[in-house]
């Protein structure tokens, strides 16, 4: 069963196609344009190279965050209507999780981190233990200090992926030896997303159309002015 990937969570953004578990070819950019603008001819370009048509493929795996509140909104809206238009069971991807199987290859602790802005993280933390990815601390928005402190107390070196400039020095003062590899490890492998979404598919059967929606893991700035100009009572 051929799987099609969609990452569109971050300013790079990628698209992959899978043959059962086995990676066949990816498309990525980074470059200033809007996922509105670039992701449909992406998957396009990505199927005619494969010689595959959207009818050819089996299941839709799109990562459905946390990240860019936009590009999520973006490829999610995208995938759930091509699933809905040509029947394709569709599966929803935890964007961290993807980050974390995109680089672990040893048994181990990992710590994807995204910034969040307004002064959090979105991070998780996961162990690799054989061919299982467990985890550890959930996916979600935090404060800095405390989520770190509490990643310590699970993960003494842990393998820090993602984005750490935001909160570089918080994270320095906590795990000294974080500066060898933060900032190196930053890109979501879709085939990782790929085979996460067919793992679940295979395990659970496909998301739900209508109820899958990106997991944003905090409230967006215009829920939080909403929320600043209508106060519960």
């Amino acid at each position: 069963m051929y799987t099609l990937a969609v990452d569109s969570s971050r300013f790079l953004g990628s698209a992959g196609l899978l043959l059962d578990r086995t990676p066949l070819m990816s498309i990525s950019f980074n470059v200033k344009a809007t996922y509105s603008e670039k992701l449909l001819p992406m998957i396009h370009f990505l199927l005619a190279q494969s010689g595959l048509r959207l009818e050819d493929v089996g299941l839709l795996a799109v990562a459905r965050g946390p990240g860019s509140f936009t590009g999520l909104r973006i490829g999610m809206t995208l995938c759930k209507s091509l699933s809905y238009a040509l029947g394709i069971p569709i599966t929803g991807v935890n964007t961290l999780e993807a980050l974390a199987a995109s680089y672990a290859v040893r048994d181990g602790f990992y710590l994807p981190l995204f910034d969040a802005r307004k002064g959090q993280v979105f991070g998780a933390l996961y162990e690799k233990s054989g061919a299982e990815l467990k985890e550890i601390i959930p996916s979600g928005s935090y404060e800095p200090e405390p989520f770190f402190r509490l990643v310590l107390e699970k993960a003494r070196e842990p393998a820090f992926l993602g984005e750490g400039e935001a909160f570089r020095e918080t994270l320095l003062s906590i795990f000294p030896g974080a500066v060898k590899g933060l900032g190196r490890f930053t890109r979501t492998d879709p085939f990782a997303v790929g085979r996460i979404g067919l793992e679940k598919f295979e395990k659970e059967g496909p998301s739900d159309l209508l109820s899958l929606e990106p997991d944003y893991c905090r409230l967006s700035d215009a829920e939080i002015n909403y929320e600043k100009k209508n106060p519960s009572s």
